[in-house]
C-alpha cells in the first residue's frame, strides 16, 4: 500500500469517526460541532478558508488516538511485510522452485510441497506472445 492511499484511508476513518461519533451532538453555524472539549483554529488566505484544525481534548481526543494508533499499526506491518518481500526475492525462490523441476515446465503452476505441510506455488511463466498480422487476416 502506498503512502497516499494510507492517507486518504486515515482521512476516510476519521472522517467516519467524525460523523457516527459526533453525529447527535450540536454544531454551530458553521456546522462544527460544539463541545467544551473540541476547539477550532481557522487559516484564511485572501479572505478564503483555507484550513480548519480542530484541536480535541479528553474523550474526543482518545477516541481519534485510538484510530490514528491501529492505523500506525497498519503501516509498520506494511513495512515489516515489504522488508520480509524484499528478503524472500534475495533468497531466489522463483529460481530454487524453477531447478526442482525441467524447463519444459514453465508455462505450467509448480507447487512445492514441505514437510510441514506447507506448500508453496509458483504461477506459470507467461507464454510467448503470438502476434496476429492483421494485414494477411484482412485479405
Amino acid at each position: 500500500m502506498r503512502k497516499s492511499d494510507l492517507k486518504h484511508i486515515i482521512k476516510e476513518v476519521v472522517m467516519n469517526v467524525m460523523e457516527t461519533h459526533y453525529a447527535d451532538d450540536e454544531r454551530d453555524t458553521a456546522g462544527r460541532v460544539n463541545r467544551p472539549d473540541i476547539t477550532y483554529d481557522v487559516e484564511e488566505k485572501k479572505g478564503k478558508v483555507t484550513k480548519i484544525i480542530a484541536n480535541l481534548k479528553a474523550h474526543s481526543s482518545g477516541a481519534f488516538t485510538k484510530v490514528v494508533d491501529k492505523l500506525q499499526e497498519i503501516e509498520r506491518l506494511e513495512e515489516q511485510i515489504s522488508t520480509l518481500k524484499e528478503e524472500v526475492k534475495q533468497e531466489g525462490v522463483r529460481e530454487k522452485i524453477a531447478s526442482l523441476v525441467g524447463s519444459e515446465y514453465q508455462y505450467v503452476t509448480r507447487v512445492v510441497r514441505l514437510v510441514s505441510m506447507i506448500s508453496i506455488t509458483m504461477s506459470k511463466d507467461p507464454e510467448a506472445g503470438k502476434t496476429t498480422k492483421w494485414a494477411e487476416v484482412y485479405k
